[in-house]
């Protein structure tokens, strides 16, 4: 069983990634607000539709804008994770990986 080794540039790389999803939701929010706009105006005799409409991008934008924040929140703990592999002692650093399992991956599950 091969052991656990924390590569902290891995892991500043990987949280650069998820830090850019972020990013990636201020795109998303566009392309609701661009194709889920429906003016009450356009819709008279679809109000219903609109309103519907309506609140599914308030909803969606929601649940971007709580993405984002996740995104961002996760991003600067990966990056203090990296930090604390780089200042730790080797032994100190040996000890806390013993305490991760490790498990082969399935590459029948890909």
């Amino acid at each position: 069983m091969p052991d656990f080794l924390a590569r902290p540039e891995a892991i500043d790389a990987f949280a650069n990634q998820v830090g850019g999803l972020e990013d990636d939701t201020g795109t998303a929010k566009n392309y609701v607000h661009q194709h889920l706009s429906i003016d009450y105006g356009d819709a008279r005799m679809f109000f219903t539709v609109a309103q519907a409409c309506n609140d599914v991008k308030d909803a969606v934008v929601s649940s971007l804008n709580r993405l984002g924040t996740i995104c961002n929140a996760s991003a600067q703990e990966l990056h203090k994770s990296a930090k604390m592999y780089r200042t730790t002692d080797k032994e100190e650093a040996a000890r806390l990986d013993k305490t991760y399992t490790y498990e082969e991956a399935d590459s029948t599950h890909e």
